[in-house]
């Protein structure tokens, strides 16, 4: 198991780090300004945990981006926030929020049982699933067409092409993908969508700029045809 300490303030890093480190984890610490989300996608920690002082429009955009790319379990470290701000961080992604002063014995409680949650859920177990010439293996995580070498896709990839495949043949709104793969509420959040189409079209589709499995609805959605 691997944490990723992300902030914008030095001198926490290394009292979460030490924490961290007591309770076992092996943890990476980033300053901010350097954490590029997009690489959560070859090497997904165990745990997120951001750590930020100052105005919160740059922080929703932070956890904004970091699910475009990850489920990865997320706490948010931060000074008191008013309740409508707490809930725009919730429905963008944060599992849990905690405000400064905090007791480190009550937070690392609290980051073990985001961490036991998070294993519950098992998609490996999940049956096999063939839509035309498209196979989706869930015990490995690929895709396959018929004839083709196994296609490996990410956590959000695999979840996102189950939704749709399990819906063939059905459209499917923007907010209800992003309830049902990102596991939060979106409100209709598109780009987030779009982004991970595209990705998951670069990988299955022959020609991802003229897609014959995953098909857009314009204003609406998007559609599986098998």
């Amino acid at each position: 198991m691997q944490a990723i300490i992300v902030s914008n303030i030095a001198d926490e890093i290394s009292v979460l780090k030490f924490a961290l480190q007591q309770d076992g984890l092996p943890v990476r610490s980033i300053i901010s300004d350097d954490f590029e989300p997009e690489k959560l996608v070859d090497s997904p920690p165990d745990l997120l945990l951001v750590a930020w002082e100052g105005e919160s429009p740059p922080l929703l955009a932070l956890i904004q981006r970091v699910r475009r790319y990850t489920l990865t379990p997320l706490a948010l470290i931060c000074d008191p926030l008013p309740e409508q701000t707490q809930i725009a961080l919730y429905r963008s992604g944060v599992d849990q929020i905690v405000t400064r002063p905090f007791s480190t014995r009550l937070f690392m409680v609290q980051i073990q049982v985001m961490l036991r949650r998070a294993g519950h859920y098992d998609m490996h177990e999940l049956p096999d699933l063939q839509r035309g010439v498209l196979s989706l293996i869930p015990s490995s995580h690929q895709a396959r067409l018929t004839d083709h070498e196994p296609i490996h896709l990410t956590n959000l990839e695999f979840r996102l092409l189950h939704t749709l495949m399990i819906h063939s043949g059905h459209v499917l709104s923007n907010e209800y993908l992003v309830n049902t793969v990102w596991g939060y509420a979106g409100e209709g959040n598109r780009e987030l969508v779009r982004g991970l189409v595209q990705r998951l079209r670069a990988k299955i589709e022959p020609d991802p700029h003229n897609p014959q499995f995953i098909l857009t609805e314009p204003g609406v959605g998007y559609r599986f045809v098998g």
